[in-house]
């Protein structure tokens, strides 16, 4: 796993944009 701040970014990312994952 990467570091916390990595994890909170993607977890954002995917949230705002679930279709921008993939």
């Amino acid at each position: 796993m990467e570091t916390h701040e990595d994890t909170t970014a993607w977890t954002i990312r995917t949230t705002e944009y679930p279709s921008s994952v993939g």
